[in-house]
């Protein structure tokens, strides 16, 4: 559903749809109608081609009619998949779900396991996008209770399952589920399917901090990546559990061999997480200076990619070597960048940890009402969140921050 009608084959998709067209007028006044509901499926697919998905639901919503006057339970069912399936590219998951629930429905009278197993993935996909993971949850764990046998719909289903686990922070059970997904892809001998799975699992295994195990994983997604970005996000994580282990050669390599094939094919996000860290391994180093050098054309970068991710990992870092320099008041500038970021984008943990940089800043150059106050927003954050970790380090803070207030006389409010 992603075809690239660009420049280049703009005038064969309107050619061929021209072509269409003409057909659909000439069955619709001399053909069957099943023939004009092919012709409605052929259009459809076509603007599906050109990601025009407002003109697909109309020619899928025409084939449906037809369908139903005939009684064509199987095409009807088709056709509702198809339709959810248009809404969820478009973004609206209340209509794909109701369309998918319709294919369920169908699919259920009909009795054919298969039809419903694929029904109960769509669902749990437009749940998953619209964040409730419960409910993806749920349709995705029947679909593997009932042992489906169509590999590529179980691997989907477990891939979602997975996802609803790392949701609720059990990462035990999102690998276990992500690792059952590779192993039934790998019995389909789908590379691209494989590629998804390789990458989910190597993304949860990168998050449980087993970089070890992660690094193995990510050297398996570089030997499958099908395209340069692809090569580029396994080198850069490569490099990342390198470094984490303390193997700052290896991730020194890996780092530049990520930059050079993301320069490569044009991803500038990329380059700028790389750049990043390789400011942060000479930081490690002792290496100030490079460190700065490093990091500030990382940021330029990260900006010209306009990816806040990159550009609120790398004011941490920027903000992080100016402490060290004792340059206060610019790594202040730099965490205020990281924390209007993690705001906008309402990342809670992207807000703790900006609170908490700035809490020592601020107590390290003195300033301990200014650090109470991000400390207090730390506390509060973390409770909504139910960090236990996060709500001692809080507390910490702002009792290192009390006992400077009141060294220095100052009086602290409630």
């Amino acid at each position: 559903m992603t075809t690239d009608i660009g420049d280049g084959t703009d005038s064969e998709y309107k050619a061929k749809l021209a072509e269409l067209l003409d057909q659909l007028n000439g069955v619709t006044k001399r053909g069957t109608r099943a023939q004009v509901a092919k012709t409605h499926n052929k259009l459809a697919h076509h603007y599906v081609a050109g990601r025009d998905h407002e003109m697909a639901i109309e020619q899928f919503e025409r084939e449906l009619d037809i369908r139903k006057e005939s009684g064509e339970p199987v095409a009807q069912e088709a056709c509702f998949n198809n339709i959810g399936s248009m809404y969820y590219e478009s973004g609206r998951m209340d209509l794909a779900i109701a369309w998918f629930t319709e294919a369920l429905t169908l699919a259920t009278t009909r009795a054919n396991s298969r039809a419903v197993s694929l029904a109960h993935v769509n669902l749990a996909l437009a749940h998953q996008r619209s964040k409730q993971f419960v409910q993806s949850g749920h349709f995705a764990s029947l679909v593997v209770d009932s042992q489906e046998s169509d590999k590529p719909i179980l691997v989907s289903a477990l891939t979602i399952l997975a996802a609803a686990e790392q949701h609720r922070k059990e990462l035990g059970k999102a690998i276990a589920h992500a690792t059952t997904a590779l192993e039934v892809a790998e019995d389909v001998q789908d590379a691209h399917l494989l590629e998804c799975c390789l990458n989910n699992l190597a993304a949860y295994v990168f998050e449980s901090k087993d970089y070890g195990h992660a690094y193995t994983i990510y050297e398996r997604c570089l030997a499958v990546a099908s395209v340069p970005k692809h090569q580029a996000a396994a080198l850069y994580h490569m490099g990342v559990c390198a470094a984490e282990q303390n193997h700052v050669q290896v991730a020194d390599a890996h780092f530049t061999r990520a930059i050079d094939v993301a320069n490569s094919c044009n991803a500038p996000a990329l380059v700028a997480l790389a750049q990043g860290c390789l400011g942060m391994l000479c930081f490690f180093r002792e290496n100030l200076y490079d460190a700065h050098a490093e990091l500030v054309m990382a940021l330029q970068t990260a900006r010209f990619a306009r990816s806040p991710v990159a550009e609120a990992n790398i004011a941490t870092g920027l903000g992080t070597v100016s402490v060290m320099e004792s340059k206060f008041d610019e790594s202040a500038t730099y965490f205020e960048s990281d924390l209007a970021i993690a705001t906008t984008h309402d990342d809670k943990y992207g807000q703790l940890r900006a609170h908490c940089n700035l809490g020592i800043n601020y107590l390290l150059s003195g300033d301990s009402s200014h650090a109470m106050h991000h400390f207090r927003s730390n506390l509060k954050i973390a409770t909504v969140l139910g960090n236990k970790k996060e709500q001692a380090l809080a507390y910490f803070g702002m009792g290192s921050a009390a006992t400077e207030m009141k060294r220095h006389g100052i009086v602290r409010s409630s």
